[in-house]
């Protein structure tokens, strides 16, 4: 639908001093962050390691993955019929140097409902390692972060060493 009237029919230069209105100066209040409900208790994010009177734990997992490779074009290649083999994985992080992350890392045989085998764990400190040399094979493949009483840190990005080796068999 078209209009006939703009909002302002005066440009911004023409608008006099009286009628532009002041900016202000947003309020941020670093005090404003969730709350987590743990029974009977309620516990405020990021003041502290600390969940009540017990260390916090972090578990990030991916399960199920079939990634193959890139391709010619710089796409990830994923195949859940072709078997792969895991040889190395590096994780970046961003968090304080010398937090200690445990990494494991897995695979199923042959179809998405067998049981994951995992390898490991792995001590990954940042700012001393730059990856890990899991070796493994199967057609899904899965990894876990996990640490306990550390400072907060983030998975920024994984680069994997996986190279397809062969196709499913059937027994």
């Amino acid at each position: 639908m078209l209009s006939i009237a703009a909002i302002s029919e005066l440009a911004i230069s023409e608008e006099g001093e009286e009628e532009l209105v002041a900016a202000v100066e947003p309020e941020i209040d670093l005090d404003r962050r969730p709350v987590l409900i743990e029974g009977g208790f309620l516990h405020r994010v990021d003041r502290g390691y600390l969940f009540g009177d017990t260390n916090s734990s972090v578990l990030l997992e991916r399960v199920g993955l079939t990634l193959e490779g890139m391709g010619r074009d710089g796409t990830l290649r994923s195949n859940p019929n072709s078997v792969k083999l895991f040889r190395e994985l590096w994780p970046l992080f961003r968090g304080e140097i010398g937090t200690e992350i445990v990494i494991s890392v897995g695979a199923q045989l042959r179809s998405a409902e067998d049981p994951i085998l995992w390898q490991g764990p792995f001590s990954f400190i940042i700012g001393q390692d730059v990856s890990i040399q899991p070796l493994l094979e199967g057609c899904f493949l899965a990894w876990r972060f996990t640490s306990t009483n550390q400072p907060p840190w983030s998975l920024l990005a994984i680069d994997a060493d996986i190279e397809p080796t062969g196709e499913v068999y059937a027994q």
